[in-house]
């Protein structure tokens, strides 16, 4: 009887480390989603990447890609002389001039639209 209920102690205490360490590894992990969340929002001004976000970091500047609350679409004559110079975070592509001159506004493609990103901030 002893022996039976040694065996049965060491099976609780088994369980508790178990669903201690369980526990540990959830709470690691949420803390390490919020962590990604946030610094997504601190980059895009989103919660869930987009190919288009609302704010995107191009040559160490940040582009608003909304005027007003809306979206200022762009189209193919709008592109002249730009050429694919980066990506999103939320995979769009950044068209930019080429050349080493920072520009005032690009282009992101994303999702099959274009749309206009100015230079937060102004020029």
């Amino acid at each position: 009887m002893a022996a039976a209920e040694g065996a049965r102690r060491q099976v609780r205490a088994r369980g508790r480390w178990i669903s201690g360490i369980v526990a540990a590894a959830a709470v690691v992990v949420g803390i390490g989603g919020l962590f990604a969340l946030a610094s997504l929002h601190a980059a895009t001004a989103d919660w869930w990447p987009q190919a288009i976000p609302t704010r995107v970091q191009y040559e160490d500047r940040d582009f608003s890609c909304l005027d007003g609350g809306r979206p200022t679409p762009a189209d193919r004559s709008d592109m002249d002389r730009l050429e694919p110079r980066g990506h999103t975070i939320g995979g769009g592509v950044i068209y930019a001039p080429p050349g080493n001159d920072l520009p005032t506004g690009i282009i992101v493609s994303g999702n099959g639209e274009l749309r206009h990103c100015a230079l937060s901030g102004g020029p």
